[in-house]
């Protein structure tokens, strides 16, 4: 895959909805690549977190660690994007971020974030508005999962 077609995955993510294509354009142009081999991890659970991805190629699981092991969190493929958290706030990485294959990234960093708030302020608050209803969609699948593990009353 080359830059067109890295650019038409952006546009085809959530992510980036309803923003300008000029804005989406800008965003790929400036946007660094990451390249992993299978096994190889983005970060680990703890890592200082404050760098989101979006994959262009690929698969990546999300693994966290219990008391009973570790557990597959989400299995997740082009398009589609994880450690938001770290732009939203300081904080850890609350799980491991691990390719299954070898998988293409693009990194958005906070200071990426904040240069869109500085120059084109309706972008980025239509990037915050598709990353806080992201972040809604993995609230809910958490909360049913949750729901769904609670031995039932009968």
């Amino acid at each position: 895959m080359g830059p067109v077609a890295d650019l038409e995955i952006l546009r085809a993510c959530p992510l980036f909805a309803a923003l300008e294509d000029d804005a989406t354009r800008s965003f790929h142009d400036q946007l660094e690549r990451r390249s992993l081999a299978a096994g190889e991890a983005m970060f680990q659970e703890g890592d200082a977190s404050h760098t989101m991805y979006v994959i262009l190629e690929g698969q990546i699981e999300i693994v966290k660690s219990a008391a009973a092991g570790s557990f597959r969190v989400a299995l997740l493929g082009e398009g589609q994007w994880f450690g938001e958290v770290g732009l939203i706030g300081v904080s850890r990485r609350v799980a491991t971020a691990r390719a299954c294959r070898p998988t293409r990234l693009v990194e958005i960093p906070a200071r990426e974030l904040r240069e869109l708030y500085k120059r084109d302020i309706k972008s980025y608050a239509l990037f915050t508005m598709n990353l806080a209803r992201g972040l809604a969609r993995k609230l809910q699948l958490a909360e049913t999962m949750l729901a769904d593990a609670q031995p039932k009353n009968s």
